[in-house]
C-alpha cells in the first residue's frame, strides 16, 4: 500500500464524472474552490437567521434563552428541539463574533 487512500468522489459540474480523486486530492480542490465569507457577513447571517427563530417562535431570543436555561422547554412538545438547538447554537456564536470584533477594534 502506498499510504493514500483513494475514494470515487464526485463533485456535480467541477470534476469529470468518473474521476477518482485521492482524499489529499479531493482537499486540495475544496480548499481551492470552497468560498470564504467575511467576519461581516458571518454575523449577517447568524443575526439573520436569529431573527427567523424569534418570528416563527413569536419571542424575543432573551427571553428565549431565559426560558432555555430554565427548561421549560424540556416536555413541551410545540417546540422543535432540534430547532431550539440551533437558535441557541447562532446566538452563542453570534455573541461570540461580536465579543471577538469588540476586542479586535479595542486593540486596534
Amino acid at each position: 500500500m502506498t499510504g493514500k487512500t483513494t475514494a470515487n468522489v464526485r463533485v456535480k459540474g467541477k470534476l469529470p464524472k468518473d474521476k477518482a480523486l485521492s482524499f489529499e486530492g479531493f482537499v486540495d480542490w475544496w480548499k481551492k474552490n470552497r468560498k470564504y465569507r467575511s467576519e461581516e457577513e458571518n454575523s449577517r447571517k447568524l443575526k439573520e437567521e436569529i431573527q427567523q427563530y424569534e418570528k416563527k417562535y413569536q419571542m424575543s431570543t432573551s427571553e428565549f434563552i431565559r426560558r432555555y436555561e430554565k427548561g421549560e422547554f424540556e416536555m413541551d412538545d410545540n417546540y422543535n428541539d432540534f430547532e431550539l438547538s440551533c437558535w441557541l447554537t447562532a446566538y452563542r456564536a453570534f455573541q461570540k463574533r461580536s465579543k471577538a470584533s469588540d476586542s479586535r477594534r479595542k486593540i486596534k
